[in-house]
């Protein structure tokens, strides 16, 4: 126990630091982030994606002979007259930002932190920083062999596995969250990045880092998994099902760890799909067919490999690293002709309620509880919706309200396939509307 409270004081100071708040030399150093530039400058105006324009008195560091650079500050557009010490990294869209997130600060000039920080420019202070490498689903890649080479020198780190590997980071609710890393000193300056590990490659968005000096924040690479999975999607009398959104989904393994990953593809016109990168684990593959069916009023039912109405009848697909699964065929099957049903929904009192929202809910392949809607469809003022349901296909229908008081969802009514009711009642026990 005493370990997680460690953790989470370490966790709560280091997010402190992260946001740049100062409150004394040296503590802005987890938000100067690889590729961090650095400078003193003052508002012009506001661009037409919400940035700031900013006038370069005194470029400190990363910049070269530009008099003008655009941040995208936090909280919009930047108010503040005088002239600030901006510290600004590359965003997800690369952009420049500043954020509360602890990417980059925005400080007063006279701000001491300010000065520490001229300091270690001045004395190419060596950063310290976490080497952290994840795939493209955000799960850890252990083992991996780093080199960074640049003008100061040739520098390796080597993230750890099992039980060797340093814990990062991790949610203060949920331990499952793990983060494998390991630490270098290393000089301000830029370098090219080499990675080595067996079933992974380092993605080009990481083969090149600037490091500025005195930055405690982490360095973090990406590499993809040489793992894919292929195939191709048929429609019930054997047509390419062209154009067809389709989900792998399942948990990725490493270690004795696992992690819920996702990803998602459309088929081309002959029914092909393929998706790239797929980390080590087990997955179930699974469609989502109203594009293809022009039945906009009534989904198509989703539909898992090889061609069953249900995750606990399919094939699990198990990626081995290093290995691909390939040429599977994904054909769907005869969903039969769809038919009626009425759902009438009411209160407590069995009177209707009307604006009632009636949805299909299907089995969370995780923990097995009702926890997606895949359409809904709003009551009538007599509290009634009809729908179009397909015969072979397990319903699991729920009616939700918001009344004044919050949201009030009813218990599930299933209907199981080949079930040739017409109607269906829906109760809402909890909610008493004022009868008309």
């Amino acid at each position: 126990m005493l370990w997680r409270l460690t953790l989470a004081v370490s966790y709560l100071f280091t997010a402190t630091l992260a946001k740049g708040y100062s409150t004394g030399p040296g503590l802005v150093c987890g938000a100067l982030h690889p590729g961090t530039i650095a400078f003193i400058g003052k508002p012009l105006l506001r661009d037409s994606r919400g940035g700031t324009v900013f006038h370069i008195s005194e470029p400190i560091w990363g910049l070269g002979g530009i008099s003008t650079i655009t941040v995208v500050v936090d909280g919009g557009y930047s108010t503040v007259s005088s002239e600030r010490f901006i510290a600004a990294a590359p965003g997800w869209d690369g952009r420049y930002q500043t954020s509360g997130g602890g990417l980059g600060v925005m400080l007063p000039v006279d701000d001491p932190a300010v000065r520490n920080f001229r300091g270690e420019v001045r004395n190419q202070r060596r950063a310290r920083m976490e080497v952290q490498v994840y795939s493209a689903e955000s799960v850890p890649v252990e083992g991996a062999h780093i080199r960074l080479t640049g003008k100061p020198g040739i520098f390796e780190a080597r993230v750890g596995s099992g039980f060797d590997a340093y814990l990062s980071s991790f949610s203060l609710s949920d331990f499952s969250f793990w983060s494998i890393f390991d630490t270098i000193r290393i000089p301000p300056g830029e370098y090219e990045v080499t990675a080595t590990r067996p079933g992974f490659i380092l993605d080009d968005s990481s083969r090149r880092v600037s490091i500025p000096p005195g930055s405690c924040a982490a360095l973090q690479l990406k590499m993809n998994s040489v793992s894919r999975v292929t195939g191709r999607m048929l429609t019930p009398d054997g047509r390419p099902a062209a154009n067809a959104f389709i989900r792998l989904q399942g948990l990725a393994r490493w270690g004795w760890r696992e992690r819920r990953a996702s990803s998602e593809t459309t088929t081309d016109a002959q029914g092909y799909f393929s998706f790239a990168s797929i980390y080590p684990g087990h997955y179930f593959l699974f469609d989502h067919l109203a594009e293809i069916g022009h039945f906009p009023s009534h989904p198509l039912p989703n539909t898992f490999y090889p061609g069953v109405h249900h995750w606990r009848k399919a094939t699990r697909l198990e990626v081995e690293e290093g290995h691909s699964v390939e040429g599977l065929t994904f054909q769907v099957p005869d969903f039969g002709k769809p038919r009626r049903l009425e759902v009438m929904v009411v209160d407590g009192t069995n009177t209707p309620v009307p604006g009632a929202f009636v949805g299909d809910g299907s089995l969370d392949m995780y923990d097995e509880q009702i926890d997606n809607l895949d359409f809904q469809r709003s009551t009538d003022s007599d509290g009634r919706v009809s729908l179009e349901i397909w015969p072979i296909y397990d319903y699991e229908l729920r009616a939700s309200f918001w009344p004044r008081h919050g949201r009030m969802i009813s218990a599930t009514t299933r209907l199981p396939a080949g079930a040739d009711s017409a109607r269906v009642v829906i109760k809402l026990p909890g909610l008493r509307l004022a009868r008309r």
